[in-house]
């Protein structure tokens, strides 16, 4: 750590990016240059900074409480990570994958499926296989752990559902899908970037990493909303190309860096012009006490 102190003071960087949850490296710097931390997730970083930017798009009463106590500045909020649009290694195949070919394929994707899915999640999955008999929904991630939760909650349709280990390549998987369904959780975010790359719908409530990616108008309010926009996709075409659109544009803004760099640049001078004012204000109180005025020097 001292290294990287050194490192800092050498160079005389004129502002630091941190970018994570925990990191302390920086904290020595705090008052001294300019810290913005940006969150990998929904929540305050514990890493000490004079600005933080968060993956949501609104704080929640609690930790505005615990903003007011901690007496720091309130995050800014609505980032989103860009992303590389990389290259499709494969050709995927829906029979490869043990797909039908004529299915209507809603895709769950994570590493953690197995503790994010909840009862509420698996009745709604319920719900789309019983309306259309070409819906299928295809789990990607947790190929051994996630079964025996399904099949305990009571979702096993033979034929209805597909379960394959989570693919590197998640572009190539993407173009056998149709819709990007998020379970009612926290994480996400990187699979649905990739899912709107590829111009699939994403079906998201107004919580989490996956809310950001999307416009706020676009997240779903209720798991009501949820489940008649996810349905729709899959039975009205004019709702589904609507939607196709929507995603094609939102492509073209995650693959553009300039909006993401004019918003950081601009709270790295806003951090700066905070701290001269702060300095400045000192240096005045500083002058006062060294030079104190003529009646206060009589008493």
């Amino acid at each position: 750590m001292v290294n990287i102190w050194n490192y800092i003071e050498e160079e005389q960087f004129d502002a630091i990016i941190n970018l994570g949850d925990v990191l302390f490296a920086t904290d020595y710097f705090k008052g001294k240059i300019p810290i913005l931390c940006i969150s990998t997730s929904t929540h305050l970083p514990i890493s000490s900074a004079d600005q933080y930017l968060l993956i949501k798009n609104a704080i929640d009463p609690e930790e505005k409480v615990l903003i007011h106590k901690l007496g720091i500045k309130e995050p800014a909020v609505s980032w989103s990570l860009n992303v590389s649009p990389g290259k499709k290694e494969n050709i995927a195949c829906r029979e490869t994958l043990g797909i039908p070919a004529k299915a209507f394929v809603y895709a769950i994707v994570g590493n953690r499926l197995g503790q994010e899915i909840n009862e509420d999640f698996v009745n709604l999955c319920k719900k789309l296989l019983k309306a259309n008999d070409k819906n299928h929904l295809c789990f990607v991630g947790t190929y051994n752990e996630l079964p025996p939760v399904l099949k305990r909650l009571g979702l096993n349709e033979p034929g209805r559902i597909s379960h394959i280990p989570f693919q590197d390549d998640l572009r190539s998987f993407y173009a056998v899908c149709d819709v990007y369904l998020n379970p009612f959780r926290s994480g996400g975010g990187v699979s649905a970037q990739i899912a709107i790359l590829e111009g699939l719908p994403v079906v998201t409530l107004a919580e989490g990493d996956v809310s950001v990616c999307v416009l706020p108008e676009q997240c779903c309010k209720t798991i009501a909303d949820y489940e008649k926009l996810a349905l729709s996709l899959s039975t009205d075409a004019s709702v589904y190309e609507l939607w196709r659109q929507w995603m094609g544009e939102l492509s073209e803004s995650l693959q553009s860096n300039k909006p993401s760099i004019e918003r950081l640049y601009s709270l790295l001078l806003s951090i700066r012009q905070d701290q001269e004012e702060a300095w400045q204000s000192q240096n005045a109180s500083d002058a006062a006490l060294q030079n104190p005025d003529s009646s206060f020097a009589a008493m």
